[in-house]
């Protein structure tokens, strides 16, 4: 298939320089991923009970971990800097058992709660409600550099549609597309110390009690909308 190609495309710039090197003779772009305004037209934004962060999606057994956002809500409600009566983690997606022996390792039982899949609209409502998503960024297991800092994380996007502020983990040392992502749309910002996402967790409680949330503007995601990805493959067409 890649032998008759008149151009391969893939995601991202990373992945794009990895695919010249291998495939030389060929023309190769890059168009990254894109959400479709027209599925949150009837999802309503709404300020959550308790500071509620949303993670939707696999963790793929562990490869992406979510122990540091764990040991910074345990920490924090040991100290007492929150109270477990105004903060919440929600996951959305497979019900993995390495994942409820965290919950009870961690004591965050009245904290974090596991609904398995669930229909995709209501997911989106969960988005929509919350006070922060949650990406985690799979670690490495044996990948190039290339596909580490070219893999953008599948929610990212619809997570853009959401327009809800971002915290995302995980992931290598080295800045990746989705860094870039997250500070082209001033979306949120990828936490590699546990001292900032400590930070970062506080200032989502704090936030919430003064009975806002934040929302991302809408010219701030709109260049990850759908019409772009078409306009993008439009010109590859023509320049094919």
């Amino acid at each position: 298939v890649l032998g008759r190609a008149s151009a391969l495309i893939t995601v991202s710039e990373p992945l794009a320089q990895a695919l010249r090197e291998r495939h030389p003779k060929k023309a190769v772009y890059s168009v990254p991923n894109a959400f479709p305004e027209s599925e949150w037209r009837d999802i309503p934004f709404a300020q959550p009970e308790r500071a509620t962060f949303v993670h939707a999606g696999q963790l793929y057994q562990g490869r992406c971990d979510p122990r540091p956002l764990f040991e910074a809500l345990a920490e924090l409600l040991r100290e007492g800097s929150i109270d477990a009566r105004e903060v919440r983690l929600d996951f959305y997606g497979e019900r993995e058992p390495w994942l409820e022996e965290l919950v009870e390792r961690y004591c965050l039982r009245d904290v974090v709660s596991l609904h398995g899949k669930r229909p995709r609209e209501e997911v989106l409502r969960a988005e929509r409600s919350a006070s922060r998503l949650l990406i985690v960024l799979k670690t490495a297991h044996g990948r190039s550099g290339a596909e580490e800092r070219g893999n953008y994380s599948g929610k990212l996007f619809e997570y853009f549609g959401a327009r809800r502020r971002i915290i995302a983990l995980g992931g290598p040392e080295e800045e990746t597309v989705v860094d870039e992502a997250l500070a082209r749309s001033g979306a949120g910002e990828r936490y590699r110390s546990q001292r900032r996402l400590r930070d970062a967790v506080l200032a989502a409680v704090a936030e919430w009690r003064t009975g806002a949330t934040a929302i991302v503007a809408p010219d701030a995601v709109a260049p990850f909308e759908l019409r772009h990805f078409g306009e993008r493959f439009a010109e590859i067409l023509d320049a094919c």
